[in-house]
Order: structure tokens, then C-alpha cells, then sequence
């Protein structure tokens, strides 16, 4: 790993632990193992750290999902459609290092960054939803997925609980086994009311 993917991946770190605000360049290059002028052979400021670890995240983010899907692309909808839920919640790495970030980036963007992290977060999102909802159109081909339904409607339920599960697991504390069974009972409801 090069110097400049080592302030990459240590601010991620840092600001997910300290937020933005608290996470100063001296701590930065304390935490790499170099001197402070060092960081700007790499990047202008901290905002520009900053920009670099949402894009980073983003695209770890959706690489994860993007593996998940292409490693069972020929099962059923419902099958991939529920392992990126399960996949996403039982990975320790995405929910203890980039989940961590999320949810303190994404969730609640303090407004002086918010700028800087809309577009990209906003890009990452397009490419995810259009992955399920080809996996959606998938599931009504297949006859599996009611076709009287909405598909941009599917997918925004799907979405919500895609994005409230890291609130019930950080909120509830919940155990890898009542994670499981939490989204199991939460699945069961939604597929029932989407499948034909």
C-alpha cells in the first residue's frame, strides 16, 4: 500500500472515530507514521482527504454488493435480493470500518461537507438501484415477483430496509443471531408482499 492509499484508509478510520471536525492533518500523519508537510505531496487539505475517503468508501461500498450479486447471478431474485441484505449485515469489515462511516457520513452529513458528499454518494446510489431493479424486472420474468406491482416502488421498500437494518443493528446492539433473525422476520413480510 502506497503512502497516499495509507492516508486514504487512516482518515476513514479517524473520521469515522472522531468525525470530521476532530480529525485534524497532524493526527492524520501521526497515525500514517509521517510528518504532517508530507500529507500535502498527496493532497491540498483535509477536505480533499476528506473527498477522497467518501469516494473510496462509495466504491468499496458498491464493489461488495456488485461481488455479492455477480457470485450468485443465476439463483432466484428473491435469493440475491436477500443475500446483499445478509451479506452486507454479517460482514464484520462493512459494518465495524465502512459502516461506521456510513452512517456517521451519510445519515447525518454535517452541512459544512454535505456538498462534497451528496454528488458522490448520489452516484454510488444510481449504480446500486439500478442493479436491483434489474434484478427486480429479473424476479417478474422469472415469475416470481407480482408484475402488477411497481418495480420503482419494490425497490424503494427494498431500499428501506437496506438502509434501516444499520440503525436497528447499531441502535439494538444486535447479536449476530438476532440479526439474522430480525432480518429473516423482517424479509418474510416483505417478500410475501411482493411475490406473484
Amino acid at each position: 500500500m502506497n503512502t497516499k492509499e495509507q492516508i486514504i484508509n487512516t482518515s476513514i478510520q479517524l473520521f469515522s472515530d472522531y468525525g470530521y471536525e476532530a480529525t485534524t492533518m497532524t493526527k492524520i500523519a501521526d497515525d500514517v507514521g509521517i510528518k504532517k508537510p508530507s500529507i500535502y505531496a498527496h493532497f491540498k487539505n483535509k477536505e480533499a482527504i476528506f473527498h477522497h475517503t467518501v469516494e473510496q468508501v462509495a466504491k468499496e461500498y458498491i464493489d461488495f454488493v456488485f461481488s455479492t450479486v455477480n457470485q450468485i447471478q443465476d439463483q432466484s431474485a428473491e435469493r440475491i435480493l436477500y443475500s446483499v441484505l445478509n451479506q452486507i449485515y454479517t460482514n464484520e469489515y462493512q459494518i465495524e470500518f465502512l459502516g461506521e462511516f456510513f452512517y456517521r457520513f451519510v445519515l447525518f452529513t454535517p452541512p459544512e461537507i454535505e456538498g462534497q458528499v451528496k454528488p458522490i454518494l448520489q452516484a454510488s446510489e444510481e449504480q446500486l438501484e439500478n442493479t436491483f431493479l434489474q434484478i427486480i424486472e429479473k424476479g417478474k420474468t422469472n415469475h416470481e415477483i407480482d408484475p402488477a406491482l411497481s418495480s420503482q416502488t419494490i425497490l424503494r421498500h427494498y431500499l428501506f430496509i437496506l438502509n434501516n437494518l444499520d440503525v436497528d443493528l447499531r441502535y439494538y446492539s444486535l447479536s449476530s443471531m438476532a440479526l439474522e433473525n430480525h432480518l429473516n422476520d423482517i424479509w418474510k413480510v416483505f417478500w410475501r408482499g411482493i411475490k406473484k
